[in-house]
């Protein structure tokens, strides 16, 4: 009886902890794309500029 107790007690805390550790997965996840997808950005557009400001130097 007490360990039945015991467990109704434990047992929504891991469910919580499980859910809680989902979403915080998924919270990762969404950052780490983001920022990966900026980085991405930041990338297209240093390829762009960089050729350009090369361009120029060469040129003047």
């Amino acid at each position: 009886m007490q360990v039945q107790q015991r467990l109704k007690k434990s047992l929504p805390l891991n469910i919580s902890q499980v859910v809680s550790d989902k979403i915080f997965f998924v919270v990762v996840l969404f950052s780490f794309r983001n920022i990966f997808i900026l980085n991405f950005f930041y990338y297209i557009i240093y390829l762009f500029l960089f050729p350009l400001s090369f361009i120029t130097t060469v040129l003047t």
